[in-house]
């Protein structure tokens, strides 16, 4: 009798730790998906403008030489905290899609995003810009740095 209920309780906490095993293994993968729904949603978010812009342009029937998009790319840091500041820095240089490339004053990324303070994933993170390329698409790298308090 004794020897069943070992038995028992032995397959009991297998199935304990097997359930909370796959909880775990569950929750991370949730993790993982809804990290890439929110980039997708921010490329989606950047394509739609983009396309908006473009119909606009052609309606006017005569195409100028100007910005068409503006990629964000962001080291230093990772996960949601990137993905929260490139959706900061695109909501920032949301103005420069659709600006004629020969008045964009070189020095513009660098004042409106050196040093800028931003919040992401519970963390307060100061910008560096370190990449500025103007052109039709445009390429921001910014490197986020962890400010202590």
């Amino acid at each position: 009798m004794t020897r069943l209920r070992l038995i028992v309780a032995a397959f009991v906490v297998g199935l304990v730790a097997g359930g909370g095993i796959t909880a775990l293994i569950t929750a991370h993968r949730v993790e993982m998906l809804t990290l890439a729904r929110d980039s997708a949603r921010l490329d989606l978010s950047a394509k739609s403008a983009e396309l908006r812009r473009i119909e606009a342009e052609l309606a006017k029937g005569h195409p100028t030489q100007s910005v068409h998009t503006v990629t964000v790319r962001v080291t230093g840091v990772g996960g949601r905290a990137a993905i929260e500041i490139e959706k900061a820095v695109q909501d920032v240089l949301s103005a420069v899609p659709g600006m004629p490339i020969s008045r964009i004053d070189p020095g513009l990324f660098h004042d409106v995003l050196s040093g800028r303070l931003v919040s992401a994933d519970g963390n307060l993170y100061r910008l560096e810009l370190t990449t500025a390329v103007i052109a039709p698409e445009c390429l921001v790298t910014v490197r986020a740095l962890s400010v202590s308090e």
